[in-house]
């Protein structure tokens, strides 16, 4: 079936709601500010909304945060604590022994507990007021590549209203063209893009220059 798509440009496109794209679109958006450059940035994020797919809790370093936003904790920051000291402890069943030393990847005194659900909706939050272009329930579901050289050109985002056989009802409404000047995968390691982009290395350079479906 040919389909008429809707296409959709922009200057730059990131592929995931993760703190990763969130915080590499603040501070792309900081920086054209900062030059005087207009630029249109979307952010596309699969899940119903920004955080929804981060539900696990973490360990904060905040360095990078303090170099991205220098006054976050005013900005309302959401953390749950702040982390007074480490410890390592050998447990039995009927007691704990500190181990005298610490590996130093557990040295988190002075880190912040924080709920990454609520820490990438600020985030969220902070790249809206900056003025990219947010879209949560959108999926890519293929990479857009250039004919000529192959380089990547954007994505499409997967068709709506479609039956269990893949077959168009009367709600069909056909996905959309998000072309970029510069596209940035960041959705995680283990998701749909990394699989796609971990076999076209094994592929010819032509051969990436047709649209891969995610596996």
């Amino acid at each position: 079936m040919d389909i008429e798509r809707e296409q959709i440009p922009f200057d730059v496109l990131f592929i995931g709601g993760g703190p990763a794209s969130l915080a590499g679109a603040v501070r792309l958006m900081m920086l054209a500010e900062e030059k005087g450059l207009e630029l249109e940035v979307a952010l596309i994020e699969k899940g119903a909304e920004i955080g929804s797919h981060a539900v696990s809790g973490a360990i904060l370093d905040p360095v990078a945060l303090g170099e991205l936003i220098p006054d976050y904790l005013q900005e309302g920051f959401p953390h749950e604590t702040r982390v007074r000291g480490d410890a390592f402890m050998f447990l039995t069943p009927e007691k704990s022994f500190r181990i005298p030393f610490i590996p130093r990847y557990i040295h988190n005194t002075g880190f912040y507990v924080v709920s990454l659900s609520r820490f990438t909706r600020w985030l969220g939050e902070k790249a809206e007021a900056l003025g990219v272009n947010i879209f949560p329930g959108f999926t890519g579901v293929e990479v857009l590549y250039n004919e000529n050289d192959g380089s990547v050109i954007g994505v499409r985002t997967g068709d709506q209203g479609l039956d269990s056989d893949g077959s168009p009802k009367a709600t069909f409404e056909p996905g959309i063209d998000l072309l970029a000047k510069v596209t940035v995968f960041g959705e995680g390691a283990r998701a749909a893009w990394s699989e796609i982009w971990k076999r076209s290395l094994a592929l010819p350079p032509t051969a990436c220059r047709r649209p891969m479906k995610p596996l």
